[in-house]
């Protein structure tokens, strides 16, 4: 009996439908001597919730066809007895508080640390167990009393450890409270901030219609989103992306508006920065200069030093590789040159994505994702359309089967074609390998940033499968070389 208790205490479900991210979490709890069992969707959740008693759950809020919220109502219509975790990346402090005050153990904003994770999994555990101790001993007007108090607790955690500025706006447009993180990011003390917030805002004439528009629109529908500029306390002007949602009282009567402000300084600089270097290229380049020009206005993610990683990191593996007899006659000068140069218009068809979807903080519904395969197809087409306008050019026949084949796998299960091995055209293989390399020793929002030992364990299991295997073998030969790139190029 004993040896089955332990076993009760330390039985972890994991959902999430991101692979890479499922293994990683699974990985880490196992060696911290917990039985983690992984899904990818509600569905097969709900199946090993049938079989299996769990200590702990802990779910993707946004997953294919349902999303976690419909799992954490299945958990809660059928008393299961257990503590429920969301993770996500897109953080909204009134779902997060109506979550926990529903039942929910924990909510977890992406990106986090793993040690923090498994703390976190650990602290709910033996929370839960608490509660339900105590829970044999208080009734009536002590458990009301005690759950007044978590929820006060509740908001003052969420809106406090937030990497985001957090404020509290009253009706009189006001700011009432603000969290340390929107000190940080302005750089005014929460004295200053308590004031309106037009006097954050710079005060030239079109922001202040902005802002007013912004106002009118949160005060008829209770939501409203922009892009902003603001002139910190340094004098130096700061991009941010806000989001105010009005917060009802318990008559469903809005008291109060809640402000979330992200600071976006940093990618807009990348993104003006990647379009100077653009424009600075020599007249050879002129046709991708010309079809990048046209789509200026896009916005794409994946900018700045990515892209001068990418060129890189497939400019090592084409110099290591021509050599290898099945490349000879193939791999020259004019390729590597052509592929160092293509390889960052790779994702170059995002910019035909629907902002909605392309710039979406949080999971792609299945029709979604749909619609950003589509960027692997525009890619290749805007190239073509260049190259009929300039003239075909080798480092354009090279960029098109970037384009559009940098998501095929080696074993077939990729888009958009469903290309198989050598099917494959040899620069998308190799800018395949580049891209989640250098997406997995990078920061992302769902995660931090994985050495290259880890990187290399994780790429190891997919030889054969989503890589090349000669072209990752090669790659991995030349750790010394990858690690200089990764570092000289650092976000």
């Amino acid at each position: 009996m004993k040896k089955k208790t332990e076993k009760k205490l330390k039985n972890v479900l994991i959902v999430e439908d991101e692979v890479q991210l499922a293994f990683i979490l699974k990985q880490t709890l196992e060696l911290s001597d917990y039985t983690v069992v992984a899904a990818e969707n509600v569905n097969q959740a709900i199946s090993h919730l049938k079989s299996d008693v769990f200590d702990c759950i802990v779910s993707d809020y946004f997953l294919p066809e349902e999303s976690g919220e419909e799992l954490f109502k299945y958990v809660k219509k059928n008393n299961i007895q257990v503590p429920f975790v969301f993770m996500t990346g897109s953080p909204d402090l009134k779902f997060a508080v109506d979550f926990l005050k529903e039942g929910g153990a924990e909510y977890i904003s992406k990106p986090f640390n793993l040690n923090d994770f498994v703390d976190k999994v650990k602290t709910v555990i033996e929370k839960f167990q608490d509660q339900q101790s105590r829970e044999k001993y208080f009734d009536g007007l002590e458990i009301k009393l005690a759950e007044r108090l978590r929820e006060i607790t509740i908001y003052r955690d969420v809106f406090q450890s937030s990497i985001d500025g957090f404020f509290i706006m009253g009706l009189n447009r006001v700011i009432v409270k603000a969290n340390s993180a929107l000190s940080k990011i302005t750089g005014f003390n929460s004295g200053v901030i308590h004031d309106e917030l037009r006097n954050i805002l710079i005060p030239a004439s079109e922001d202040q219609k902005n802002y007013a528009r912004g106002i009118e629109e949160l005060e008829k529908n209770g939501f409203w989103q922009n892009e902003i500029r603001f002139i910190g306390n340094d004098k130096v002007p700061y991009d941010a992306f806000v989001t105010l949602s009005k917060i009802d009282d318990d008559d469903g009567e809005v008291f109060a508006y809640l402000g979330i402000v992200k600071d976006v300084t940093k990618i807009n600089k990348m993104e003006r920065q990647l379009l100077e270097s653009l424009q600075n290229t020599n007249r050879a380049k002129g046709a991708i200069i010309f079809g990048l020009a046209k789509l200026a206005e896009a916005r794409d993610p994946d900018t700045g030093s990515h892209l001068e990683r990418i060129r890189y990191y497939c400019q090592l593996i084409a110099q290591n590789i021509r050599d290898l007899p099945k490349y000879q006659s193939i791999v020259n000068d004019e390729f590597i040159e052509a592929l160092y140069v293509t390889a960052p218009l790779h994702d170059i068809g995002k910019v035909a994505i629907p902002d909605h979807i392309l710039l979406k903080k949080g999971k792609l519904s299945p029709e979604e994702f749909e619609q950003m395969k589509i960027h692997t197809v525009k890619g290749a087409d805007t190239l073509r359309a260049v190259a009929n306008e300039f003239g075909v050019m080798e480092y354009l026949k090279i960029g098109i089967d970037i384009a559009v084949a940098h998501h095929e796998k080696w074993n077939g299960t990729g888009y958009p074609n469903g290309l198989k091995g050598e099917e494959i055209p040899l620069p998308a293989r190799i800018l395949s390998i580049a891209d989640v390399y250098d997406a997995l020793t990078t920061k992302r929002i769902y995660k931090r940033a994985f050495s290259h030992e880890e990187t290399i364990i994780l790429m190891q299991q997919e030889r054969g499968k989503h890589f090349d295997p000669d072209l990752l073998d090669s790659f991995i030969k030349f750790e010394k070389e990858s690690k200089l790139i990764n570092k000289k190029f650092a976000s």
